[in-house]
């Protein structure tokens, strides 16, 4: 008898919200060009009226396996060999006769300060 009520058993309410909540994660997954993680797409389903948490949200798009694509930050490496020493033309004579007539720079962060 359970194997006749199993094949006739319908539906349950949860399950089709599920996948409908998921065909819609990703949908919008796909018109982010796959760089909305679970936090962005449930402020959008959010405002566009579903009642839904973030983390039912996650949990849909692991079973769904949808990942954003992360985009590491640009961090510069400078290794040893490619500091070049510069030669120090001022040797410590900050004075000048005239304005604009020294310019100092710090190097660090691309800063220039005129010496007067």
């Amino acid at each position: 008898s359970s194997y006749y009520e199993k094949i006739n058993r319908t539906e349950s309410k949860r399950s089709r919200e599920n996948r409908e909540l998921t065909a819609k994660i990703k949908e919008i997954h796909e018109a982010s060009n796959k760089i909305y993680g679970a936090p962005k797409i449930h402020s959008v389903l959010v405002n566009k009226g579903y009642k839904v948490s973030i983390k039912r949200v996650q949990r849909r798009m692991r079973e769904a396996k949808i990942k954003s694509v992360t985009v590491k930050k640009f961090r510069p490496k400078a290794s040893k060999s490619q500091i070049e020493s510069r030669k120090n033309i001022l040797d410590q004579d900050f004075e000048a006769s005239k304005p604009n007539q020294k310019w100092v720079s710090d190097y660090s962060d691309k800063r220039v300060i005129p010496m007067f």
